[in-house]
């Protein structure tokens, strides 16, 4: 065990929280001298960095907002909570976000994204967050996190080791995103086309269930149904054994019940629109209120339908539907109006096959990048106990 010191995050850390001006659409600006306006969306899968905006507001937001700046760090403050990106740049944040700023000199960029993004932080955040289904940091609540703080050389030593370690694991995963983009080239080539002839119609038009998820308090062990959450999906994938049950009543199983083929979204937060196709699940499991369930009906293929919503055509919609908000989210009404081409069952049935193939590849690199992961948990878990 090391002999570091032992500090509080505030003691470290100057703490806030963003603030967002309202309406907010009034104060976007297309000016190229506005102000970034520093969104979850502009947080790109797998980087440290948040280095560029896709949106400004005007100067007069400002006073509203939370002024960051090159250095400081940023987290997640609800849904998928507690990731950590450096910040390159300067600008605004909203609510969604808290800012945690430097104000002592022995503090390692590099060192802390490890730190604050570790199993050890990250278990801190969860057991001390509010609430069960959604769980949310507050400023109180990091500035309670105590950490050990070793020398500036140490920290750069430590965090040169889990960088090349990371990479790895990083170098295999975007292998990975290569072949699923080529699944999303598939479906463009097949379906994008209008002179195609394929009808285009309302994701409602095809789906015989949109709704919303149980409103249920997580707990570890006992009887009752699995209960998935946002965080129980991770990397595309959900191990059922570790998801946690919940106390439901009959009528809620019914109710929530999900089946294999059902198509699962988040609602909001970091990972607004992506969906999640259920293979398969164990009997009674449940899905929680961020998340919306598709059935998809008789007249779509449900891996055909989920291939769809990789593509740009979804994206863009999902994009659509979620500007101006502060925070970016979906809810089912927008879900059902979403637009997508139909084709027959037997070309759908030739798109699911070549996506099969496309899958076979991605299963043992899936299984190489969880090799990589459990590599670079152990690395993080010795390094912040002093033993690396």
């Amino acid at each position: 065990m090391s002999a570091w010191p032992i500090k509080a995050l505030d003691e470290i850390f100057d703490i806030a929280r963003g603030g967002s001006p309202r309406p907010i659409d009034k104060f976007i600006t297309d000016d190229p001298d506005g102000v970034n306006w520093i969104m979850i969306g502009d947080a790109s899968a797998g980087s440290k960095y948040i280095r560029a905006t896709k949106k400004r507001i005007i100067p007069a937001g400002v006073s509203r907002s939370r002024t960051v700046k090159p250095g400081d760090f940023l987290l997640t403050n609800s849904m998928s909570f507690g990731k950590p990106y450096i910040l390159d740049t300067h600008g605004c944040i909203h609510d969604g976000w808290l800012v945690l700023s430097p104000k002592i000199d022995n503090v390692d960029a590099d060192y802390f994204y490890h730190l604050l993004g570790s199993p050890t932080v990250y278990s801190e955040f969860e057991r001390l967050a509010a609430g069960a289904t959604v769980k949310n940091l507050n400023i109180d609540l990091v500035k309670s996190v105590s950490v050990a703080l070793p020398p500036l050389d140490e920290q750069k030593r430590i965090a040169a080791i889990l960088d090349q370690a990371d990479e790895l694991r990083r170098k295999r995963q975007r292998a990975i995103d290569r072949l699923n983009q080529l699944g999303q080239a598939i479906f463009h080539e097949m379906f994008s086309d209008p002179e195609q002839g394929h009808d285009n119609v309302r994701l409602e038009d095809v789906a015989s269930q949109i709704d919303y998820g149980l409103t249920a308090s997580a707990k570890e062990d006992g009887d009752g149904p699995k209960f998935l959450r946002i965080t129980d999906i991770q990397d595309g994938k959900v191990d059922w054994a570790t998801v946690p049950v919940c106390d439901a009543t009959t009528k809620q199983i019914t109710d929530n019940e999900l089946h294999a083929g059902d198509i699962v979204f988040a609602r909001t937060g970091a990972t607004t629109g992506k969906s999640f196709l259920i293979e398969t699940c164990p009997d009674n499991a449940v899905f929680a209120s961020y998340l919306i369930r598709v059935r998809p009906s008789k007249a779509v293929r449900p891996e055909y339908l989920f291939g769809f919503f990789q593509t740009t055509l979804y994206w863009n919609q999902i994009q659509s539907m979620a500007q101006g908000a502060a925070q970016p989210g979906v809810n089912s009404t927008k879900l059902k109006e979403l637009v997508l081409p139909l084709p027959s069952i037997e070309l759908q049935e030739s798109f699911c096959d070549a996506c099969r193939l496309v899958k076979n590849q991605l299963v043992p690199m899936y299984d190489e990048v969880a090799a990589y992961g459990r590599l670079f948990s152990s690395l993080q878990h010795r390094a912040f106990q002093g033993e690396l």
